[in-house]
């Protein structure tokens, strides 16, 4: 975007939560938006689909993607497998059908890496109590790997992962690098300049009477922000926040259940409100959480859709209460948009 002459052009953050499910349970098409300066929320154009446990990513230009899914009345039954991907302009607030996924996916993970977006791992069937799990407990998943290039148009296929990922399939940048974690912590790392993928050993751990013991957790979401990935909730209600060092190779971890504990570890301080299929995103060096199921009250049998926004920043260790969502929903989509604003010079007011 050109700024006009008497104008200049200044770059604002946007937190924004696209679909999930609402608390009957059912799909929702409504996206709302953050202003990270103005502290407030509003809603946006709507998807032209509904849609929850869709993957998302924001594009160099500020776009943002919405890939697959699954639409239907929850995430145990009676939905089905979303091939679609649409993309939003926010300087039009218009969306857009893109040319669909090479395979369906749901719980996938998405990233912008080196011009191309990468959808990862998910699954191909709905989910239901009945899945069976892997030898580790894991959820059986998909390897494969799919690339946008938003210049062509067109979707390929890249070398797939080393390990399958499937319910809890995260993604991210950082260093050029697409990191791609599933639900035991171990990373796999993929290089677009080589096209091959590495698998990082480096398993979340918990410490039970001081011995630690290796864990796994679902539902959880993942960040890049200042060269270090935020792991954030998961495991129904969980507050914990683990922070993984690409140049060293392991996870801060800290297994705590109130905010307000401190221990000898050097994870990062815990969420507020714990939770599970939350959004999340990060801008400007804090990291943005949002919704997701969790409990609303402690004497709540199960999690509920929430609509508690949280924000972390590191450089004090501490998380802060924003304004609530205007819908409280969980396995929504989550992204941050940078986006250009024209603003009139003070000498011309």
């Amino acid at each position: 975007m050109v700024a006009a002459r008497g104008e200049r052009s200044r770059s604002e953050a946007f937190v924004y939560v696209c679909g999930g499910l609402d608390a009957g349970g059912a799909s929702l098409s409504t996206v709302e938006r953050y202003d990270v300066q103005a502290r407030t929320w509003e809603s946006v154009a709507p998807m032209p689909s509904a849609r929850h446990s869709a993957a998302s990513a924001t594009d160099a230009d500020g776009r943002l993607y919405v890939f697959g899914g699954q639409n239907g009345a929850s995430r145990a039954g009676g939905a089905s497998i979303l091939q679609s991907v649409l993309r939003y302009d926010p300087s039009q607030n218009v969306w857009e059908e893109l040319p669909e996924l090479l395979h369906a996916r749901h719980s996938a993970g998405a990233a912008f890496v080196r011009g191309h977006l990468y959808v990862v791992g998910g699954h191909e069937a709905v989910l239901s109590t009945t899945m069976t799990d892997d030898s580790e407990g894991n959820r059986v998943g998909s390897k494969i790997v799919q690339r946008f290039d938003p210049q062509r148009n067109a979707w390929s296929q890249v070398a797939d992962l080393l390990q399958a990922c499937g319910q809890t399939t995260t993604a991210a940048e950082e260093g050029g690098k697409l990191y791609v974690s599933g639900s035991d912590g171990r990373m796999q790392v993929y290089d677009p300049s080589n096209g091959e993928w590495e698998l990082i050993e480096c398993p979340w751990k918990m410490q039970f009477r001081r011995i630690e013991k290796p864990c796994a957790r679902s539902g959880y979401g993942l960040a890049a922000l200042d060269g270090k990935l935020y792991a954030v909730g998961g495991n129904e209600d969980s507050t914990e926040v683990n922070r993984y060092q690409p140049e060293h190779r392991r996870w801060d971890y800290q297994m705590r259940h109130l905010y307000t504990e401190r221990s000898d570890s050097s994870g990062p301080r815990a969420m507020r409100h714990g939770r599970s299929g939350l959004a999340v995103g990060a801008s400007a060096g804090k990291l943005y959480v949002a919704g997701g199921a969790g409990k609303v009250s402690e004497t709540d049998p199960d999690g509920k859709p929430l609509d508690v926004v949280e924000c972390y920043d590191p450089l004090f260790d501490v998380w802060v209460t924003l304004p609530p969502l205007l819908t409280a929903r969980c396995w929504a989509s989550g992204s941050v948009v940078q986006e250009q604003r024209s603003i009139r010079s003070p000498s011309d007011l």
